[in-house]
């Protein structure tokens, strides 16, 4: 019996595919199922003291940058493939660049699957891992033929599948077979090393999922969905080995959020960065604040807000009124425009109440007075519920990058409209669908679910607002404008729905607020 913890496995993760396409800029393989990268859960389905060879090609950085942050405490090498596009690369050649740290019985497996079966640690045979598909799929894949053991790979129509998980014993006839020029459609398989070796198990996995490419990861990730946050083509968040990890494709975002830590100091999480594009900081314990019921605790906070962020004022200067210009007038009309003039723009009538086309609406907007109003000071950016930790004290993450230009000045109504803004749509309510949305012509119907303590701290915030000589009127224009401006976020083809629900109820919020004089609690 070979020791397991002498025994490695290799993970695929030089090529490029096709899923890039849905968070820019960030590598297949971290892409996100569920909390975790799909690397991350491969890295799981192993014992913590097993070592791993990783195979790095296209954004190597991104994967040893990432690993070596997160997963520091395992025993992981790489080795850097010279071809990982073009004629004559593919799995076989990644895999024959990692020989020399494979001189030993080993699993190895690509980056495509996603596999929630234990992966066996049997090092004493051959084996492969197979599949069943429906047949009108089955020209995407290696075919396999054998019931117990291997007999043959072929293509074509069938219903049995190489998953591309293998484990290999005879490690010395496996490297010798996968050395030879043996080009499929321009590319070297691993295939390959399997045909001069006498004997391969065939092991079933029932629980077989295709990551690699779009169509099969959307179907991945509607069986395993994100519990977070809802999906954005920009960034992502991860929850790893009990490290929290954020990506931005706009390496300018990251770092200016770097940047604030020092604006912040006690008030977020220690924070490490990762690379140009990520950051991690350790997973913080605590109950988040949509989940809080006492009315103690919620008050706690705004005490808490009212120490760390509504202390010693900022001077109201030019360039501090120039931001508010950019993050409330021209940050709404560009926002808005992503639906303007469209069918859903068009519809006149949102819960029986009349409403405008959006640009008629925030021309209505007297944005003077919003300037006028604004307080300058130290500032967070994204008060969601969500991004409220209640432990000790209270910790705050998610901060957002930047008010306007500015890294160090904010407004307080921006950082209390979005408290109200989260406090209204319920991030977690909207991530199980607790929302309903129809429209039929020019009238449309809005439904959604409210959770009673967030309710309670509504009125809690307007207590606190009128008790701090504070406009709950601007607190309500503020919030409401919020729902305009992040639809455009959600319009890919998994939250397309909630992109428009989110865009419609700004419309109705606004026109309730703006032509129907209702500056109580818009709900």
């Amino acid at each position: 019996m070979v020791n397991t913890k002498k025994a490695k496995v290799c993970i695929l993760a030089a090529g490029t595919g096709s899923r890039s396409k849905i968070i820019d800029g960030l590598h297949k393989a971290l892409l996100p199922v569920g909390n975790q990268s799909i690397l991350s859960h491969l890295i799981g389905l192993f014992p913590p003291d097993t070592r791993f060879v990783v195979a790095l090609g296209h954004k190597s950085h991104q994967i040893k940058s990432y690993l070596d942050s997160v997963y520091s405490d395992l025993d992981i090498e790489y080795v850097q493939i010279d071809n990982y596009q073009g004629k004559g690369s593919g799995p076989g050649h990644s895999l024959m660049c990692c020989e020399e740290k494979l001189q030993q019985p080993f699993i190895f497996m690509p980056v495509d699957n996603y596999l929630v079966e234990p992966v066996p640690l049997d090092f004493d045979t051959n084996w492969i891992g197979v599949s069943e598909i429906n047949p009108k799929e089955s020209k995407m894949y290696c075919l396999v033929s054998g019931e117990e053991e291997l007999e043959s790979f072929h293509y074509g129509t069938g219903t049995k599948i190489f998953n591309g998980i293998s484990g290999i014993c005879d490690y010395n006839q496996f490297w010798k077979s996968l050395s030879r020029d043996v080009l499929l459609n321009g590319e070297h398989q691993v295939i390959n090393g399997f045909s001069d070796l006498d004997c391969v198990k065939i092991l079933r996995y029932k629980n077989f999922f295709d990551v690699g490419n779009l169509k099969s990861y959307r179907g991945t990730l509607a069986k395993f969905p994100n519990d977070l946050v809802l999906e954005k083509t920009e960034e992502c968040l991860f929850i790893d080995n009990g490290k929290v990890v954020k990506y931005f494709s706009d390496s300018a975002k990251c770092k200016n959020r770097i940047l604030r830590i020092q604006h912040l100091d006690d008030t977020i999480p220690s924070i490490t960065e990762i690379n140009e594009n990520m950051y991690c900081y350790d997973y913080a314990e605590g109950e988040v604040l949509s989940m809080i019921n006492s009315i103690t605790d919620l008050r706690a906070f705004l005490d808490f807000y009212k120490i760390h962020f509504m202390g010693p004022r900022n001077n109201k200067t030019e360039l501090f009124l120039r931001d508010c210009k950019k993050m409330y007038m021209n940050k709404s009309y560009q926002r808005a425009s992503f639906y303007e003039d469209t069918k859903i723009d068009k519809i006149e009538y949102i819960n029986g109440i009349r409403v405008k086309p959006i640009k008629e609406i925030l021309d209505q907007i007297k944005w003077d007075e919003i300037f006028e109003k604004a307080i300058p000071s130290r500032f967070h950016g994204d008060f969601q519920p969500e991004n409220i930790i209640r432990n000790e004290d209270f910790i705050l993450i998610d901060w957002r990058e930047s008010f306007g230009d500015s890294i160090t000045t904010g407004d307080i109504y921006y950082d209390l409209g979005k408290l109200y803004h989260g406090l209204v749509i319920n991030g977690k309510l909207m991530l199980d669908s607790h929302y309903k949305m129809r429209y039929i012509n020019k009238e449309a119907e809005l439904s959604f679910l409210l959770k009673s303590n967030l309710v309670n701290l509504l009125f809690e915030l307007k207590r606190f607002c009128c008790e701090n000589n504070l406009c709950w009127k601007n607190v309500l224009l503020v919030g409401v404008l919020n729902y305009i401006n992040i639809a455009p976020f959600y319009a890919n083809d998994k939250n397309k729905n909630y992109s428009e629900f989110i865009f419609l109820l700004g419309k109705l919020l606004l026109s309730k607020h703006l032509f129907y004089g209702e500056d109580e609690i818009l709900i």
